[in-house]
């Protein structure tokens, strides 16, 4: 991988920058695995930066991130910065918290 030659072998890392998908009408739902399994494994040590520009902060993962050891910090838009906001239509009607 590219990341793979600029580091030297003994380096310590400590910080992923994960890319993902999900778009569940299509059965891809990337995402949703992996936030889950990333939020459900993290250990007490661990400080969590999530961040996204339509994080959906859903009551599974609410009540996860709940349960967690880790400590977990949201970063995501304010919902008026998203083509969502005041659209016409279906995607004008998702509810924002």
């Amino acid at each position: 991988m590219f990341s793979d030659s600029l580091r030297k072998p003994n380096e310590y890392c400590d910080t992923w920058v994960v890319p993902l998908v999900q778009m569940f009408p299509f059965g891809i739902r990337q995402d949703e695995f992996v936030t889950r399994e990333l939020l459900s494994s993290a250990c007490k040590a661990c400080k969590l930066f999530l961040a996204s520009g339509y994080f959906n902060l859903t009551r599974k993962y609410m009540d996860i991130m709940l349960k967690s050891s880790a400590k977990c910090e949201i970063l995501t838009a304010h919902p008026t910065v998203n083509g969502f906001y005041e659209a016409k239509g279906v995607a004008g009607k998702g509810k924002l918290h």
